[in-house]
């Protein structure tokens, strides 16, 4: 069992560590040499090398996480970057954390200032997408705080990882799939719940965005090699 290995790990490499440990999520590196394992329980990070870490637990290495609501952990496509989060709405929590895995496992935390439904990053690993919970309620209700008004909204973030700076992007319906072009250049997501149907056009330097109308309901998003982004309808 993969989490009782890592409890036998972290024990080893610090004796304080308790010897049952609470792993929420565990992911593997792009290059398959390391993963991280969230211990909630502790709140620290694992950072194990595979495959020696599993038999050397001095090899294991231990970050301890900012004091911030963490359950999750999601590493870029290249390996540089890692993002740590939470999706349990019952918390609030609407920070979240990233790891820079090249430098000494450096962490910054932001507020992104909606709680967290998933994440995805860019072919490049530069940018972070962030989708987020909508809270119930209308958030054209009098009587009700700014803070409020944002968590009734529909919305997503975009995370430039390199500098830990994020938009907050407000949206009409609920945000659906979502495709990016392999140079990282630009993002499309798609809005197939409410009429009328769009797609977003996210130009990922300098976060620029514009809509697309669709003449008719689509289910998904992808590209064409060589070609233009097409909607399968």
């Amino acid at each position: 069992d993969l989490r009782a290995v890592l409890s036998e790990g972290a024990a080893g490499a610090d004796a304080g560590v308790p010897s049952t440990l609470d792993v929420s999520d565990v992911a593997l590196s792009p290059d398959g040499k390391f993963l991280l394992a969230v211990v909630r329980n502790t709140k620290t990070l694992l950072r194990v090398p595979i495959p020696d870490g599993f038999d050397d637990p001095s090899l294991v290495a231990q970050i301890s996480l900012p004091n911030v609501l963490t359950g999750a952990v999601s590493i870029g496509p290249d390996g540089h970057y890692a993002l740590l989060y939470t999706t349990i709405d019952s918390q609030n929590e609407r920070r979240v954390s990233i790891v820079d895995l090249t430098k000494s496992n450096t962490i910054q935390t932001i507020n992104v200032h909606k709680m967290v439904d998933g994440v995805a990053f860019d072919p490049t690993g530069k940018t972070a997408y962030v989708l987020h919970v909508k809270s119930a309620g209308d958030p054209r209700a009098t009587g009700i705080s700014e803070d409020e008004v944002t968590a009734r909204r529909y919305g997503y973030s975009l995370i430039d990882l390199a500098s830990a700076t994020a938009r907050l992007q407000f949206t009409d319906s609920q945000p659906g799939p979502v495709a990016a072009l392999p140079d990282g250049s630009a993002m499309f997501i798609l809005f197939p719940s409410v009429a009328p149907w769009s797609v977003q056009r996210v130009q990922l330097l300098g976060f620029g965005i514009d809509s697309i109308g669709i003449g008719s309901q689509p289910t998904g998003i992808g590209f064409v090699p060589q070609s233009e982004p097409g909607l399968s309808p």
